[in-house]
């Protein structure tokens, strides 16, 4: 009888200290760190494309780098860079976040501009597509691409 008791207890030890040891394996760091140089090979630099705002098609450039501090996302990249453009909506000093997803194929990106409006987009092949231009509500779309 006391036997049967100690296979139990030891199989369910085991059951409970099986996934604490699956996921605290040390691949995981090495797959965050691939990632996160993924992502600031996928967004730094200097991207070029056109945003239409009412109906008006405005070209602008943007200069991303990398903030001095980083968010405590783990799969996250804090940004800051400056947004130009002919039509003052569309220029300053932007901050924002790139994040890679879970399965780790998607690169999504929210930038802000200093009077609040959030640009956001999925990055694929040096391409920002679906991009949105929010300000409380939705006021524009814009596409760009990397220089």
């Amino acid at each position: 009888m006391n036997r049967r008791w100690f296979m139990l207890g030891a199989a369910g030890f085991a059951l409970c200290l099986l996934p604490y040891l699956a996921c605290s394996s040390r691949e995981g760091s090495a797959d965050t760190s691939h990632s996160a140089t993924n992502l600031s090979a996928a967004v730094l630099g200097t991207w070029q494309g056109s945003a239409e705002i009412d109906g008006e098609t405005v070209p602008f450039s943007l200069v991303l780098q990398p903030a001095a501090r980083q968010s405590s996302a783990a799969r996250g990249l804090s940004l800051i860079g400056t947004l130009t453009s002919e039509n003052p909506e569309l220029n300053g000093a932007i901050d924002g976040v790139a994040s890679i997803e879970v399965d780790g194929d998607r690169i999504d990106a929210a930038l802000r501009l200093d009077d609040g409006k959030v640009l956001s987009g999925r990055v694929e092949a040096g391409v920002i597509t679906d991009g949105r231009i929010h300000d409380k509500a939705a006021v524009g779309s814009f596409t760009m691409s990397r220089q």
